[in-house]
């Protein structure tokens, strides 16, 4: 395959099902999470998950839970938004890989885009964390562009549909 020229970084024989092309051009390859990965999280976070608050009813002398509890609603929101975030890094962080970034297009490494990224105290030495920010917040900078990696990592990944399209609204209720 020939090297595109309008293009900085590209990987050749890839799997165009694997492709995820962001609204800036930029193109990563996504790849399969580990299984165990989702299990893993679940546990780390299920115990801060909120308890669905019980208030004693009177007039049936029993205690009912009350999930429209307004408190319970706003810190369940709150954890929601975690899971999803821890989520949505791991799917950045462990499925996908840079394919290619169009020439002229900043890189995780490009000085102008770190020297913002300390500005706004965002700033990292870890190359990781890096790519994390760059994909965030320079490569894929839109809502759809997010949801497609998503999509595209949870398939690999063997999540389901149901679960992808449920990461992808507490996304879009979370961004």
């Amino acid at each position: 395959m020939a090297r595109n020229p309008t293009v900085s970084r590209v990987h050749t024989g890839e799997n165009p099902d694997s492709l995820i092309t962001l609204s800036t051009g930029v193109v990563l390859k996504a790849q399969t999470v580990p299984a165990m990965f989702m299990t893993d999280v679940m546990a780390r976070v299920n115990p801060s998950k909120p308890a669905v608050p019980i208030v004693h009813i009177a007039s049936k002398g029993r205690d009912e839970p009350n999930p429209q509890d307004p408190e319970y609603l706003e810190a369940r929101r709150a954890w929601d938004m975690m899971v999803a975030v821890e989520i949505n890094n791991a799917f950045i962080l462990l499925g996908t890989t840079v394919a290619q970034i169009p020439k002229g297009f900043p890189s995780p490494d490009d000085p102008i885009w770190l020297s913002k990224m300390r500005v706004l105290k965002m700033g990292s030495d870890d190359p990781i964390e890096r790519y994390l920010l760059w994909v965030k917040y320079t490569a894929a900078p839109l809502g759809s562009d997010i949801e497609k990696i998503i999509g595209a990592v949870g398939r690999l990944s063997g999540v389901s549909e149901e679960d992808v399209t449920e990461a992808v609204k507490n996304f879009q209720r979370n961004p």
